[in-house]
């Protein structure tokens, strides 16, 4: 598992190892504020600042209170850190908080704030880099109002300090935002003031086109969408977005300035299993929290993914544990804590990440309250108009002490209530006034205005049906279903006399609505000239067809066909006019000089006259097609074939019997020479062409013969010169081996195919043998000692030691055990 984990990390590493250039280690920033005794302290508010760095920077920011005091908080003590995480293109971040209180001399409204002061965001992001920042809230004490509630806090938002979205289509995300006061929360792009980005670069825009995110309130929270169809790998842009509450005309805000980073492929999904509807109970004080979450790689199969988690508060816990080894899509993991201190109070928000081997984040957003009242969030009536009383919610005023406070306005509707708060239903309704179309209506009478009564939104038309009298107009005035009756709009009419004669519709007078319908249709022109044959008087002189000279003779027909007949019109008037004639039936072509079928052409499909030949090869001759004495009969050529021949070698058909040189095998292979002087070709026709084909290849040119198995000089024989096979002796002495004389294929000459034995440790006295191989017997320098003893047939020596005789040489045991020692390494050395 061990193993696993390290690619699964190097997998990351890799993924990151390009890192963008940075001038600061700014990541990501937000603050959030709250009352904590609204009724012992009013003024006194405690801070929240939430930031990402690059892991391993100072982590520092001076938090403005906007009343110039100012607070650094210590390192050490007061700066907690909450999780971390990574990017495709900007490494690794640690997410870090810490919280401070301060109380105000007044009531306000105050913007506190951290920005770069020197330092610059980060290099290399597309709307941002090397850009100042600054993260900010506006907090807001005044009160309390007439309905006797203060504003206990601002809105509360968190997002992963680096958001991936995917290329290529239209991506959408949530951030998870809420207000301690149940106030509707609304959310937009920071300015470049309230972001310290410039003001060109305040809303992000895909580099080299024009899409920009869009920003809209959802019941889950604040969603950003945006069209990331041109948008590259890797790209990195700012989101500075603020969110802002209104409690009682009293407006609150803060900020969430983070990086959306742009990758290739789906990212993970994380999805809340416990509770099943996704939302977390408030929670009060030693009361545990028990969520659990689960992750889905969706890259492909056998993917696996770590979790992490960003904002967990001390004491809380994780199955599996954090840190832990990589583990198989899909991940189950369950989040555990119990509050159990004062600073636990407020809103939380816990981010649990599950990130792939590619990188890739997918995260789930744990909201926790926990309640310094037991009864925060009960319906109560507040003393406020409309629907902010009727649905008032009770809110913490300080431990174990609550106000009833009134619930959300929202636009005005006709429903009777008063839904905007301000202490009349049914009025300053956007729509009411506004042109609609009534369904329920006809004509003229659709047309109308939106109007509230009796709690009832209706279109109330402009004109009422039946006021108005029907009109020659295209309209139903009288709003009855039907337009312009009584004027039969639509009945045929027509205009002109004779061949000017046109038909048309009578149609209401364009000139005024109060007259009668007129006929649409104009008087015809009659033409210059008579240009129909139709029995009509088209161009309207008096007179009909001049010029078609009706009545005269006239022919139909060719060839054997033709017969008379008179001028008549076509079927076609603008057509010249026919004889009525009819043609004569049509023969078969036959080969006479004759038109027999009547097409206008002679003899034809014979080629008459067309050059042909008679006769094969050499006896071809030419001549010209001629009808047969039988003029049914095809076509013949009137020439005369010539004498057939004798067949010769010659390219030519000389026998006239349609083959070519046949019987003398021309193109077939053949080959010429012996051994390595061999070579291939076809067969041609001699020079001589009553000869018998020849081949058209050429013998290579001899060699000497040298010893390698093939036939070098040509004489039909192979390595004839070497004496191949024959018994040979290699090696002297000891060394000698027999073998067989074989070719040396390297070299071209014979060679003995033994190997020597190898010699031995050295020379053995008294053996009659070479044993080292040296062409010398018993040349061993002991051997020619003075005093030596050689054993008899034992082929050793022994040195006989001054002083003693034969009798006191070495013993012969151990004069045995050194010659099997010699033997042993002999044929160790032979093997």
């Amino acid at each position: 598992m061990k193993r696993v984990l390290l690619a699964f990390l190097f997998a990351l590493v890799g993924l990151l190892g390009s890192r963008t250039a940075e001038a600061d280690h700014f990541r990501f920033g937000t603050i959030s504020w709250r009352v904590p005794n609204l009724q012992a302290s009013p003024r006194t508010v405690e801070f929240t600042v939430r930031t990402a760095w690059t892991t391993g920077s100072s982590y520092v920011t001076t938090l403005n209170f906007g009343d110039g005091v100012t607070f650094t908080p210590n390192p050490v003590t007061e700066i907690k850190e909450k999780g971390s995480g990574t990017s495709i293109a900007g490494g690794s971040y640690t997410v870090v908080e810490y919280k401070a209180s301060h109380t105000y001399a007044s009531a306000g409204p105050w913007v506190a704030y951290f920005d770069s002061g020197n330092l610059k965001r980060i290099a290399g992001l597309e709307n941002g880099s090397n850009q100042p920042y600054r993260v900010q809230a506006t907090v807001d004490l005044a009160g309390p109002p007439a309905n006797g509630v203060h504003n206990t806090g601002g809105p509360v938002a968190t997002v992963p300090p680096v958001v991936q979205l995917q290329r290529g289509d239209l991506r959408s995300y949530t951030l998870p935002v809420t207000d301690p006061d149940f106030d509707n929360v609304t959310c937009r792009f920071g300015t470049s003031t309230e972001s310290g980005l410039l003001a060109a670069n305040a809303v992000p825009v895909v580099t080299n086109t024009a899409s920009q995110p869009s920003l809209s309130m959802t019941s889950n929270g604040c969603r950003f969408s945006w069209d990331l169809t041109q948008a590259n790998d890797a790209q990195q842009y700012v989101l500075h977005i603020v969110m802002e509450s209104e409690h009682n005309k009293i407006k609150s805000s803060t900020a969430v300035d983070f990086i959306v980073e742009i990758v290739s492929s789906p990212l993970p999904t994380c999805s809340i299993i416990t509770p099943s509807n996704g939302m977390i109970p408030t929670k009060v004080l030693n009361q545990a929290v028990t969520v659990t979450v689960q992750g889905v790689d969706n890259v492909g199969a056998g993917g696996q993914l770590l979790h992490s988690a960003q904002g967990a508060s001390a004491g809380a816990t994780f199955n599996p544990p954090l840190g832990g080894m990589p583990v198989a899509s899909p991940l189950t993991v369950t989040f555990s804590w119990t509050p159990n201190s004062a600073s636990d109070y407020g809103t939380h928000y816990v981010l649990i990440n599950f990130t792939n081997q590619m990188g890739l984040v997918g995260t789930c957003f744990l909201k926790i309250y926990v309640a310094e009242c037991s009864d925060y969030g009960t319906p109560c009536a507040a003393n406020a108009p409309g629907v902010c009383g009727t649905n008032g919610q009770k809110v913490c005023t300080g431990p174990n002490m609550s106000t009833c406070a009134p619930g959300p306005s929202s636009e005005e509707t006709c429903d009777g209530l008063d839904n905007d708060c301000n202490g009349t239903a049914d009025d300053n309704i956007p729509t009411v006034g506004k042109n609609c179309t009534n369904n329920m209506q006809y004509g003229v009478c659709k047309a109308g205005k939106w109007k509230c009564e009796n709690s009832l939104l209706s279109c109330d038309p402009d004109i009422k049906p039946m006021t108005q009298t029907e009109v020659c107009n295209d309209q139903d005035d009288d709003c009855d279903n039907a337009t312009d009756e009584g004027f039969g709009v639509g009945n045929e009419c027509t205009e002109g006399v004779g061949a000017c004669k046109t038909i048309g519709v009578l149609i209401c007078d364009p000139s005024g609505t109060m007259k009668p319908a007129i006929c649409n249709a104009k008087p015809g022109v009659g033409t210059e000239d008579e240009l129909l044959c139709d029995g009509v008087d088209n161009d309207c002189n008096g007179e009909t067809d001049e010029g078609f000279m009706i009545g005269e003779v006239c022919t139909v027909g060719v060839g054997e066909c033709q017969t008379s007949g008179k001028r008549v019109c076509d079927s076609d008037p603008t057509k010249p006019a026919i004889c009525d004639g009819t043609p004569g039936p049509a023969g078969t072509e036959i080969c006479d000089g004759k038109d027999n079928n009547c097409n206008g052409e002679t003899d034809e499909g014979f080629m008459i006259g067309e050059v042909c030949t008679v006769g094969v090869g050499e006896c071809q001759t030419s001549g010209k097609r001629v009808c047969d004495s039988d003029p049914t009969k095809p076509a013949i050529c009137d020439g005369t074939p010539g004498p057939a021949g004798t067949e010769i070698c010659d390219g030519k058909d000389n026998n006239c019997n349609g083959e070519t040189d046949e019987g003398f095998m021309i193109g077939e292979v053949c080959t010429v020479g012996v051994g390595e002087c061999q070579t291939s070709g076809k067969r041609v026709c001699d020079s001589d062409p009553t000869k018998p084909a020849i081949c058209d290849a050429m013998a290579g040119e001899q060699d000497d013969e040298i010893c390698d198995g093939k036939d070098n000089d040509c004489d039909g024989e192979t390595d004839e010169d070497f004496d191949i096979g024959k018994v040979c002796t290699i090696g002297v002495g000891a060394c000698a081996a027999e073998g067989k004389t074989v070719c040396d294929t390297a070299t071209g000459e014979a060679k003995c195919d033994a190997t020597p034995l190898p010699p031995g440790e050295g020379e053995t006295c008294g053996d009659g043998i070479d044993n080292d191989c040296n062409g010398t017997v018993d040349d061993a320098s002991i051997c020619n000692q003075p005093g030596t003893y050689f054993g008899e047939g034992s082929g050793l020596c022994s040195v006989q030691q001054p002083g003693n005789d034969n009798g006191s040489a070495s013993p012969a045991w151990l004069l045995g055990l050194m010659a099997l020692a010699r033997l042993v390494s002999r044929n160790r050395k032979a093997a």
